[in-house]
């Protein structure tokens, strides 16, 4: 069950996997970041009607507002570390599921966030490996 923000007003708490409400035309979803231990199990819909305590029940269906099963449930950012890791430095991720991510490193020295439905490996390429891989050789 999601927990109240009392800070807030009484809003429920945003979790991993909620859209983000914007104008946006692809509707970005929350990542939890800086996670610590938490448990919460969702046993059924409620949304607030803007006052604090009140709920009404609400189709999770029709309203797509929740975790659904094709939400990735595998997530992660790789800290580069090292004398290498500087910023500028090429780099190129191959998923086994045939995906690519490439880039350069930027200050603080992270790598595109992988996102995936199982845990699985994948491969990353520096210097002028990355670059050929980019470049399509």
């Amino acid at each position: 069950m999601r927990t109240y923000n009392t800070v807030l007003g009484g809003l429920m708490q945003a979790v991993s996997g909620d859209f983000v409400a914007c104008g946006c035309e692809e509707q970005p979803r929350i990542i939890a970041r800086y996670a610590t231990l938490w448990t919460f199990i969702d046993e059924g819909s409620a949304q607030l009607d803007g006052k604090p305590g009140q709920t009404e029940p609400v189709d999770q269906a029709a309203s797509g507002n929740y975790l659904s099963d094709d939400v990735p449930r595998y997530d992660e950012q790789v800290l580069a570390t090292g004398r290498g890791a500087t910023d500028g430095y090429p780099y190129f991720i191959e998923m086994s599921d045939g995906r690519t991510e490439g880039g350069r490193l930027e200050r603080p020295v992270l790598l595109s966030r992988i996102s995936t439905m199982v845990a699985d490996d994948y491969t990353i390429y520096w210097g002028d490996e990355a670059l050929a891989k980019q470049a399509g050789a």
